[in-house]
């Protein structure tokens, strides 16, 4: 039997989302949080082979001792839980308890106010999503690329709050045609935001110095942005605290791939937890899904 492969997209079903931010209109997202202590253990379980790439990502890549990369695998999934479920407050209402921090957003000023269009490369780690809701503003419309396997009910959400912050959302489509509004959106002298390290779905990737070694990232946004000779800055978003985020905005320079690896790289240090890539990403062995 052929194995799995991880889809990369929320969990819970069509229902379940729905369900989720009905309950987030009424109930505060702090409240849920201690059930995810329960819940963890047993997805852990049944989804041991993606916990096993985390495992070895603390123990082989951030060098932890074996005891506490167990522990730091465990609060990983924790805090994906909990980003999950900030993200579904929000659908529903409850962004007013956050409180957002930025470092660097000057960068992003500095652009926003030029006639030209430039790029955003954010990563799977902590929650981009949030940087959607911090870096809004009424000069340019930011088309953001976005996974397009989600259910209908992230989608229809994340759309809508998305919209009051002029954002557009780009789903990948298998037609490539996603492309073209990319290229019309930079020509437009607008904003395109994508993720830029997974290489699902693209077959051009570039091996880059990644937490001191070597690793697979998609080249196709670095690409683009060299031919349209625009501008690129790396966004990342940690969560901070129970209702904090901060936004971590870093401009790329020439070297747009190799800086982006690195930039991650010294957040990922001091963030080690909110990797959220589970998968082999540094090809350690066969035994992590791909």
């Amino acid at each position: 039997m052929a194995e799995r492969k991880w889809s990369g997209k929320t969990g819970g079903g069509s229902f379940g989302q729905k369900a989720m931010i009905a309950i987030f209109n009424i109930v505060d997202v702090a409240v849920i949080y201690p059930t995810l202590f329960f819940i963890v253990p047993f997805y852990m379980v049944i989804n041991g082979k993606e916990c096993l790439c985390i495992l070895k990502y603390m123990h082989k890549i951030q060098g932890f001792n074996i005891i506490k990369s167990f522990f730091m695998t465990f609060w990983n999934h924790v805090l994906f839980g909990m980003m999950m479920l900030d993200r579904f407050a929000i659908y529903s209402g409850q962004k007013s308890r956050f409180k957002i921090e930025t470092d660097g957003i000057e960068a992003f000023n500095k652009l926003i106010d030029r006639e030209k269009g430039f790029m955003l490369a954010g990563a799977h780690v902590g929650n981009f999503e949030m940087a959607g809701y911090e870096l809004h503003q009424d000069k340019k419309r930011i088309n953001a690329v976005v996974f397009g396997g989600e259910t209908a009910a992230v989608q229809s959400n994340r759309s809508k709050v998305m919209q009051a912050n002029s954002i557009r959302m780009v789903p990948v489509s298998s037609d490539m045609s996603h492309i073209f509004i990319i290229k019309a959106a930079l020509d437009n002298g607008d904003v395109v935001s994508m993720p830029c390290d997974r290489v699902f779905g693209s077959s051009k990737s570039i091996e880059l110095d990644f937490l001191g070694h070597k690793a697979k990232f998609p080249i196709g946004g670095f690409v683009m942005a060299e031919k349209m000779d625009v501008a690129m800055l790396g966004v990342f978003v940690f969560k901070t605290s129970l209702r904090g985020y901060k936004v971590y905005v870093r401009p790329l320079g020439d070297n747009k791939a190799e800086n982006y690896a690195k930039e991650l790289g010294i957040l990922l240090k001091e963030y080690p937890c909110q990797f959220f890539n589970y998968y082999d990403f540094w090809e350690l062995n066969k035994t992590c899904r791909k």
